[in-house]
């Protein structure tokens, strides 16, 4: 595992690094920050913090990571879809961790051509180590320039020095406690929501947990109106309990900047540094791996899982019982948005999770979604029918669960 992968597990270091960084990013005059998987996404929206903390203008985020294709990888973006805050032809910077130079150029490649062809202009490219000079000319080459915070020397001494890094922060923790309804509407009107009208022939989404249904909530793309993400964890944070948590540990993909955004607010709600990890692999019990654990975490110390929405539960009762295999506390769990899925809610029950969470389908979601009347009503009432009991509406029209999920 890289170093700055592991940097993660020390978030008062990557605050550091990040605010190294943002005045340097800043000459690339972006439009965007487009951050690359998986520990870049962290440090991306770090630099979106500090950037907006020095310019005071509102800066979008979204993530590239790959995706596998018939045909073979093909890289997403998460957060520019029917995003109102991004528009075509407007100018990137791609933000990317890596520190093995050909991998790390190979992966800026590939997300400046995913730009291209969806119709915007990578100009430039953060990162926290220098690079070297060739990797410096290919860039220059291929029309990216490119920022740095430090040397790796540099960033060695301050690893060994972490316990004397002042920790500095221009935000302050300004949020009050939303109302169910205000919150789902916003959501909504984000754009966040598909209800899909499958009795007039359309196809259903395939879930991650390899279910199908009619309707999903996009609540990972959020992260490219950044505004109303901060707000929404902002929410989550203040419904958790600081005795609870000890650390955060993320749920890759989707999860990953919502637990970083939430463990930023618990920090500065609560004045103390919490430490962070990611699991990555969760979809399946037996491939997990946690990302970024430092002798800030103890064996015993208890982990709040986090993930962006809970729908059938499994990615996270398998990340909780992973943290338990390795000698954690993982007893409470949280997300922007609970399905209260019965299968999900039994699946919880006996993993012995408490979930905590900021609004649910019903009746918040649906409610604020009939209202709006961006929707079919006969959709909307086909999802309400779809989530009294998801495996009997699958039933009902002959859809089989399948092995490899992925939402689509």
């Amino acid at each position: 595992m890289s170093l700055t992968a592991n940097l993660v597990g020390r978030p008062k270091l990557v605050q550091h690094l990040t605010a190294l960084l943002s005045p340097r990013a800043l000459d690339s005059e972006m439009d965007f920050i487009a951050a690359n998987a998986t520990p870049g996404m962290v440090y991306g929206w770090q630099l979106q913090n500090d950037i907006v903390s020095l310019t005071g203008r509102e800066l979008p985020y979204v993530y590239i990571r790959e995706s596998k294709k018939k045909g073979g990888q093909k890289e997403r973006i998460t957060g520019i879809d029917n995003n109102p805050l991004i528009q075509k032809g407007q100018k990137a910077l791609i933000v990317e961790s890596e520190e093995d130079p050909d991998i790390f150029f190979t992966k800026v490649q590939s997300s400046a051509e995913a730009l291209r062809e969806t119709g915007y202009n990578p100009v430039g490219v953060a990162t926290i180590l220098e690079p070297n000079r060739d990797v410096v000319k290919r860039l220059w080459d291929s029309g990216l320039g490119i920022s740095y915070a430090i040397r790796e020397d540099e960033l060695i001494f301050l690893i060994d020095n972490y316990d004397r890094i002042e920790r500095k922060s221009a935000r302050k923790f300004k949020y009050e406690l939303g109302f169910y309804k205000d919150i789902a509407k916003e959501i909504v009107e984000a754009g966040a929501l598909e209800i899909r009208d499958i009795d007039g022939g359309e196809e259903p989404f395939l879930y991650s947990s390899g279910n199908w249904g009619p309707g999903y909530l996009m609540v990972k793309g959020l992260v490219g109106q950044p505004g109303l993400m901060k707000y929404l964890c902002a929410q989550v944070a203040m419904r958790i309990f600081p005795g609870h948590v000890d650390f955060v540990a993320g749920n890759v993909t989707g999860g990953l900047v919502p637990s970083w955004e939430i463990r930023n607010n618990l920090e500065l709600k609560d004045g103390e540094e919490v430490p962070f990890v990611y699991v990555e692999g969760s979809r399946k019990s037996d491939e997990g791996q946690i990302i970024g654990e430092t002798p800030l975490i103890h064996k015993g110390d208890k982990a709040l899982v986090v993930e962006e929405l809970v729908n059938f539960a499994q990615t996270t009762t398998n990340s909780a019982q992973l943290l338990r295999d390795r000698g954690y506390k993982a007893y409470h769990a949280a997300t922007i948005l609970h399905y209260e899925n019965p299968k999900a809610i039994e699946q919880l029950e006996k993993s012995g999770l408490e979930l905590i969470y900021v609004v649910t389908l019903r009746p918040y979601i649906l409610d604020a979604a009939e209202q709006s009347g961006r929707f079919n009503p006969r959709a909307v009432a086909d999802y309400r029918r779809f989530l009294e009991n998801p495996l009997k509406w699958q039933a009902d029209r002959g859809y089989e669960p399948v092995r490899e999920g992925g939402t689509r």
